[in-house]
């Protein structure tokens, strides 16, 4: 009888475990599964220049154009200056530089940029070219309608702890086409393409 009881005992608390390994069971098998069918949407958020931050949907790039006035010494431009040539202007002789500043710290996903320098035929003097280092040896084109340019491209990694700047140097070199060039602007157009990338 003893015998029994005991039997009947065991045999109880082995379908209570059965019942709350099923109910446990269950419950995190719901939770995976709806887990699996929701997919996040989010946004990232760039700033360039220190410009105001452009959010953008994490599915489509970024596109922001800049127009750099190198006429004049800025914030972004920094002039060697001609000693013939009064403080803060430029002519032929004059070098100088101005920063692409990318911030997309905070960020939860790894991006990807793209820098194409475009200019119409008037807004620059001829004689005046964009560089990549600051000793003058890699130029880059500047194209009517952008293309690829590979040396102007890079890749923010996930965690992006610090902002990506892309130094830009140009130098106006003793042009005889230019002694007549007299733009009170001299500007240079700049598309930055961002998106994402796993």
């Amino acid at each position: 009888m003893e015998r029994n009881a005991k039997t009947k005992i065991n045999l109880l608390i082995c379908i209570v475990i059965l019942i709350i390994a099923l109910c446990v069971g269950s419950y995190a098998y719901s939770k995976v599964s709806s887990k699996d069918s929701r997919i996040e949407t989010g946004e990232w958020h760039v700033q360039i220049n220190d410009w105001q931050k452009e959010t953008v949907s994490i599915d489509k790039p970024l596109e922001t154009n800049l127009t750099i006035d190198i006429s004049k010494e800025s914030e972004y431009v920094r002039v060697n200056p001609n000693p013939e040539l009064a403080t803060g202007y430029i002519g032929p002789g004059c070098s100088g530089d101005f920063d692409i500043i990318i911030n997309a710290i905070d960020n939860e996903v790894s991006l990807k940029y793209k820098i194409d320098l475009t200019s119409d035929t008037t807004s620059l003097p001829t004689g005046m070219k964009f560089y990549e280092d600051a000793s003058y040896q890699k130029e880059i084109d500047l194209l009517p309608s952008s293309e690829a340019q590979e040396d102007l491209t890079g890749e923010l990694t996930y965690p992006i702890t610090a902002k990506e700047t892309r130094t830009i140097y140009w130098k106006w070199d003793n042009n005889e086409e230019d002694t007549n060039f007299d733009q009170a602007m001299i500007s240079l157009n700049i598309k930055i393409t961002i998106e994402q990338f796993s």
